[in-house]
């Protein structure tokens, strides 16, 4: 928590300075996930390399890994403006950026099917369950799967905050009318018919 009251998780190998005060400035390398404070009269910067984002009040994630070609630029809700030397993105929720640091372009993407925002908040759009189950098992490291593969066509879009493994795992199964088995803890099987 920054001293503005501004929420920064920062992920593994990144690392970032700030300066809160008159100005909110952060140097970033690596990747963060934001949720800024909202401030009109203090606007949120974040500069990696060449990239500038620029913040009134949202929820987005820089990723910027200095052995990545790329800087990467996703809102989950709010309003960011995306700066490089002459090219300008404004994005909102839903809405990602990427700058190739190799052709110096900037460009609009949309957001993948699954995103993880911070440590512990995911948010599925039309996400098949085949991915959704992966992203799980990733997330909590827990083993998922599905025992009849026509779940896995089933399609999820849902947000969880800070949701436990069991808790989301009861959503999806009350959601598609599935059942969820836990043989041991930690291990789970999605059954059912599918859609």
């Amino acid at each position: 928590v920054l001293k503005d009251s501004s929420r920064v998780v920062l992920s593994p190998h990144s690392e970032m300075t700030a300066g809160i005060g008159d100005k909110r400035s952060i140097t970033l390398s690596g990747q963060a996930y934001f949720e800024v404070a909202r401030d009109t009269t203090k606007p949120f910067t974040v500069k990696t390399g060449d990239v500038l984002v620029t913040v009134l009040g949202t929820g987005f994630e820089v990723s910027a890994y200095d052995t990545s070609a790329t800087v990467q630029v996703k809102v989950r809700h709010g309003h960011v403006r995306v700066q490089v030397k002459d090219a300008e993105l404004d994005l909102f929720a839903g809405d990602a950026a990427s700058y190739d640091r190799t052709t110096h372009r900037l460009v609009r993407l949309p957001l993948p099917s699954s995103v993880v925002w911070g440590d512990r908040i995911v948010q599925f759009q039309e996400a098949t369950m085949t991915d959704v189950v992966h992203r799980l098992t990733t997330m909590y490291g827990v083993q998922s799967e599905l025992g009849n593969p026509a779940i896995g066509q089933c399609r999820l879009t849902a947000d969880f905050d800070n949701e436990s493994i069991d808790r989301i795992l009861r959503v999806i199964a009350d959601t598609f009318g599935i059942t969820v088995k836990q043989h041991r803890p930690g291990h789970y099987t999605l059954e059912g018919d599918g859609c």
